[in-house]
């Protein structure tokens, strides 16, 4: 074997180890992801709606990868993130440091099914009287 052949088989190894090395370490890590959050944060839900059940979504920013979370976690619920389609039930995420006053607007004259809170968001869950 020629000297460049061994040169690549030893780069080529070292970084396979490197790799390795990196991969168990992470896998070793507990921090939790935006997903695991929100699968946590909305497991009561599941308790308040049946399985079939529809409702609007709004969160901040139109943030659409929270959109797609939620979705996923309550499958098989419908959550609605068009603007002009609207249902009884609505699902209403909004940041943990927002105003009182963007809470009262998202609570007042509907009913509160179902609340939770975490870190980054509050998750209100209402319906028409």
């Amino acid at each position: 074997m020629s000297f460049k052949n061994t040169a690549v088989l030893v780069c080529i190894g070292v970084a396979v180890a490197l790799a390795t090395a990196m991969y168990v370490e992470r896998s070793r890590q507990t921090t939790m992801t935006d997903m695991q959050k929100q699968v946590i944060a909305l497991q009561g839900m599941t308790k308040v709606l049946p399985p079939g059940a529809q409702m609007s979504f709004s969160c901040p920013d139109n943030n659409a990868e929270l959109y797609a979370i939620c979705r996923y976690t309550l499958a098989p619920m419908y959550l609605s993130f068009v603007q002009g389609e609207h249902f009884d039930t609505a699902l209403t995420l909004l940041r943990v440091n927002a105003a009182d006053s963007t809470v009262q607007v998202v609570t007042t004259g509907r009913r509160v099914l179902w609340q939770n809170t975490d870190d980054t968001y509050r998750y209100y869950l209402t319906c028409n009287p």
